[in-house]
């Protein structure tokens, strides 16, 4: 697409804060293993079941057990209680599947088991140390030298470091790994797309998809 010389500026700048910080972006410093100069923070991200928290078989059992059976089938209730807005002093209430009105002494068993349920499945930390190119999470692929393998057993905490004059935060994200080989291309693309779940911020930089494969932003000259 021709355009005038300022249109052609504008496109190249929208291209470069597309590209900037996208999955694109990161993949291939990544593979040329300088994502620190690209602005790139990366850390392990230990992530694993929590041992707090039983199975969702489990759960759900113990709560259909201690819940009454009126309120597993989603039955109104209605119940008297004090209240000082009606002149008898009587007020009523109807409700549904409500735990604060489970009658004793089942409340307490299904309360528990309620919080139970809201337990995160999956308990996380991050490791204090950057990761560097000494780390060698990144190794050339033996049956490919083209290609580069991710060389890391755990998840991957990865912090984007905005423009100093901009006052936006640190934007983050995880990469969790679906396969323990995971193969990346020097243009920045993954070999199989489903081999990495993103979360956080790279996952709101889709638009980074749309640019051509042989895009690079041009070095600034000092």
């Amino acid at each position: 697409m021709k355009g005038t010389p300022k249109q052609i500026k504008k496109w190249k700048k929208n291209r470069e804060q597309a590209y900037k910080g996208s999955i694109m972006h990161f993949i291939r410093s990544l593979y040329h293993e300088n994502w620190e100069q690209e602005e790139f923070i990366c850390r392990r991200l230990i992530r694993h079941p929590n041992s707090n928290r039983p199975s969702d078989s489990l759960i759900n059992q113990k709560i259909k057990q201690f819940m009454p059976k009126n309120m597993q089938k989603g039955t109104m209730q209605t119940i008297t209680i004090p209240s000082k807005t009606s002149p008898t002093g009587i007020g009523s209430v109807t409700h549904t599947n409500t735990q604060n009105f489970v009658p004793n002494p089942l409340q307490d068993s299904l309360n528990y088991w309620i919080e139970k349920r809201n337990l995160p499945k999956t308990v996380q930390y991050i490791e204090n140390k950057n990761l560097t190119k000494a780390d060698n999470i990144i190794i050339v692929a033996p049956q490919d030298t083209s290609l580069r393998k991710i060389n890391l057993k755990s998840c991957l905490h990865v912090v984007y470091k905005t423009d100093k004059s901009s006052n936006l935060p640190a934007k983050s994200s995880v990469l969790v790994f679906n396969k323990p080989d995971v193969f990346l291309q020097k243009d920045g693309y993954v070999i199989e797309n489903l081999d990495i779940l993103y979360e956080g911020y790279l996952t709101e930089k889709k638009i980074s998809n749309m640019l051509p494969l042989d895009f690079f932003v041009e070095e600034k000259k000092e």
